[in-house]
């Protein structure tokens, strides 16, 4: 990223496309033979399913799981209400207790393999974007998220000039969520556009509304997602350093940033 904010002293676009190639491919090829010919057992596993007893859920099925099955931990899907929640195939078990462990895994030989929260009646009706792979993707393991699309935009970002992305994000009509609906290249611009140095990005993950809990779903799901939108814009803003401030009560987002980082 420095190279490209230099002018592309170090790297050029060749260079920036052989370099993700090869990303792409490694993940691709190291969740093959992790996955290959073995049942995915997804527990959710987030500040909200902690408080509903998920800790001894994980720590059974690890203990119980077969070489033929592979236990990745998610964030939570944005369904708290049935927590604690365990996926395997097309197979969506809620309010998962010890004692129904069994059946579970005595049940992996005839479960599918297309996704389970499709036609589920809270999830049917939505269209996700930054909250895609929540619930489904091992949330600090950086080869599932890449082998599901992950650090694409990046890949695309860093073979276009800054001020193309900020375009390109101008276009999109991309907003924050705030409140104040603010559009968000435009920050990108007028930072930019400064040219005192150094330049800061603060990634606010506060949650300093009442009753708001959206940063965590991200951070403890997909925290890969923002630390790649994080480097977006620290691309086309000219940012060379960025800080993620987290609410100190978020224990557990902390940890799955802080490994993903």
């Amino acid at each position: 990223i420095e190279a490209h904010q230099r002018g592309n002293e170090l790297m050029s676009d060749q260079d920036v496309k052989a370099a993700f190639d090869a990303i792409f491919k490694s993940s691709n090829e190291n969740i093959s033979a992790r996955f290959s010919d073995k049942s995915r057992v997804i527990v959710q596993w987030s500040h909200c399913s902690a408080s509903a007893g998920v800790e001894s859920i994980a720590e059974q099925l690890a203990s119980q799981l077969s070489e033929s099955a592979v236990l990745v931990v998610s964030g939570c899907d944005g369904a708290c209400y049935e927590a604690p929640v365990v996926t395997v195939g097309n197979v969506r078990h809620v309010r998962v207790a010890p004692e129904d462990i069994p059946d579970i895994l005595s049940n992996l030989a005839n479960v599918h393999s297309q996704p389970a929260a499709e036609s589920h009646p809270f999830f049917s009706r939505q269209t996700r974007i930054a909250l895609d792979g929540c619930g489904t993707l091992e949330s600090t393991h950086i080869d599932d998220y890449i082998s599901n699309g992950g650090y694409s935009g990046l890949a695309a970002s860093l073979q276009s000039a800054p001020e193309q992305v900020i375009e390109e994000v101008k276009a999109s009509g991309l907003r924050g969520r705030g409140g104040a609906y603010f559009p968000a290249a435009l920050k990108w611009e007028a930072a930019r556009n400064v040219r005192n140095t150094p330049k800061y990005l603060v990634v606010n993950c506060e949650e300093g509304e009442p009753g708001i809990f959206k940063d965590r779903h991200l951070m403890e799901g997909v925290p890969h997602r923002i630390l790649e939108g994080a480097m977006i814009a620290s691309y086309a803003a000219g940012v060379t350093e960025a800080i993620i401030y987290i609410n100190a009560e978020a224990e557990v987002s902390a940890e799955r940033m802080g490994s993903a980082i």
